[in-house]
């Protein structure tokens, strides 16, 4: 038999086989076809799915060993999810605005054939809004300006909302005067001294470059700027306004032109401040000064000027109803000097003390006369025309027959504010159609119920019970559990009209 005979050229091909066969196998690279979320700024971080598509099928234990999702530059820890060749990634903690996210899979990664990535995969997105850094537009003084009134307050302006914490924090005066920081406008920061400015002494205020936005990014530069306690030829400005309640103050913020700001909390005992940096014109105030959609505002203590100015409502709005207040231009000081800012604030009369009562539901004995079991039934006021079944039985409600039985009632109130007694009996009443049922009530009471414990889940409700006499008939009808309208709280505030019927 003759032997096989290899050529040369045969025998080169076999040798480049053995040498490189790794790489011939290699039909395409093992690489990230693509990535979720992608590139760019991701307005809702709970939304945001973290995922990669690989291009082999993956050795999992491999990709998620060399898998890492950092938020600014720390790695989050997290669970994986595997669909095909799919890799997702569930962190532990929710994503957050204002952070900066890379997404890295390093070479070292392997498919199910132990072949490695080519190069390795790293993408980046953010959750921080694309804006500039903040910039100082304008300072009150202005540099080699004049601080003309004793007290007068600093007020910067930036080109970005600025957080007041890192204000107090990268802002300095020198030499050093004690007061605060506030912000009554996003972009703005106003310091309020708590002693007087010393005549003929140059101050300087250094602004570090640290100071930051809303956003997170700091100023990037410092500034500085002098100015001398002086003669009076500065314009009067609003230093802030706030919400008096009672020994709590709330400073309020000023509309953001868009109808995006409002004041929650106005209550029917809060009073309105303002404040200004020196002494105004009481009258150029009441003057400059408007409401909307209430009554109008009072001052509450007459005066001819002053740094605080107090406003009361001449009448309580409604609950839950808004309403504007605005202070315009002309505000003037002793000096004559006249203001150019306006404001707008918007309220809400939402104030926990001035919440209405609200009927929430009733408690029914359909055995009166058991005191072992009452069979008391429960309804809420969205149980309207549910069966009250009155049934005839001795212990129950025999026709025709005087029962001595009892109503529970339960009210959800404000601030812990209870209902007088003697509200229910002139507001409470029970209708029933075709002479189903009649109820005398005989008094109502708040303590010594006839069932000790409250029904389930409503024991932070205001609970009375009415006691009467029932008579039941062989008719059947709607019966109407009714509270008029014009029924009183503690606290003075007004419920409405209530009725819940059920059907006999």
């Amino acid at each position: 038999m003759k032997k096989p005979v290899f050529s040369p050229f045969w025998a080169l091909i076999l040798s480049s086989l053995c040498f490189s066969g790794c790489d011939l196998l290699r039909l395409s690279p093992f690489e990230v076809l693509s990535w979720n979320p992608g590139e760019g700024f991701m307005e809702e971080p709970g939304n945001i799915e973290v995922s990669v598509l690989l291009s082999h099928d993956p050795d999992r234990l491999s990709v998620e060993r060399y898998f890492s999702l950092s938020e600014d530059g720390t790695n989050l820890e997290g669970d994986f999810l595997w669909k095909g060749e799919r890799i997702y990634f569930i962190p532990r903690a929710p994503l957050e605005q204002n952070h900066e996210y890379v997404i890295s899979i390093t070479a070292d990664a392997k498919d199910s054939g132990g072949l490695s990535m080519d190069r390795s995969f790293e993408g980046s997105f953010s959750t921080r809004p694309p804006v500039s850094r903040p910039k100082l537009v304008s300072v009150f003084p202005e540099d080699g300006g004049t601080m003309t009134q004793v007290r007068g307050s600093i007020r910067l302006e930036f080109s970005e909302d600025i957080s007041i914490s890192s204000c107090t924090d990268s802002v300095s005066l020198s030499p050093a005067l004690q007061g605060i920081w506030i912000s009554y406008k996003p972009d703005t920061a106003v310091f309020i001294p708590a002693e007087d400015w010393k005549p003929g002494t140059c101050y300087t205020l250094g602004i570090q470059s640290s100071l930051k936005g809303k956003t997170g990014l700091s100023m990037g530069e410092e500034r500085s700027v002098s100015f001398t306690a002086g003669t009076d030829r500065e314009k009067p400005f609003l230093a802030g306004a706030w919400r008096i309640d009672g020994m709590t103050e709330t400073l309020l913020q000023a509309d953001d032109g868009e109808g995006n700001t409002v004041n929650s909390g106005w209550g029917k005992t809060s009073v309105l401040l303002l404040r200004f940096p020196e002494p105004v014109d009481v009258l150029s105030v009441k003057q400059c000064l408007s409401c909307e959609a209430v009554s109008g505002l009072v001052l509450e203590a007459e005066s001819l000027s002053g740094t605080e100015l107090r406003f009361s409502l001449k009448e309580a709005p409604l609950w839950g109803s808004r309403f504007i207040v605005r202070l315009g231009e002309g505000v003037t000081d002793a000096a004559g000097n006249t203001s150019t800012d306006s404001f707008v604030f918007t309220f809400c009369a939402d104030g926990e003390s001035s919440r209405p009562p609200v009927f929430r539901g009733i408690r029914f004995p359909m055995a009166p006369g058991d005191p072992l079991n009452y069979m008391p039934r429960s309804y809420t006021a969205s149980d309207a025309y549910a069966g009250l079944p009155l049934t005839a039985e001795i212990y129950h409600y025999p026709y025709k027959v005087d029962v001595d039985s009892w109503i529970e009632l339960y009210f959800e109130t404000s601030g812990g504010a209870s209902i007088d007694p003697l509200e229910i009996a002139r507001c409470f009443r029970v209708e029933a159609t075709n002479g189903a049922v009649s109820f005398n009530p005989r008094m109502v009471v708040d303590e010594n119920f006839s069932i000790s414990e409250a029904v389930s889940e409503w024991e932070n409700y205001r609970r009375l019970e009415v006691r009467g006499i029932l008579i039941n008939s062989v008719s059947s009808g709607v019966v109407s559990f009714v509270i008029d309208s014009g029924f009183l709280d503690s606290n003075g505030n007004t419920g409405e009209e209530y009725r819940l019927p059920l059907l006999k």
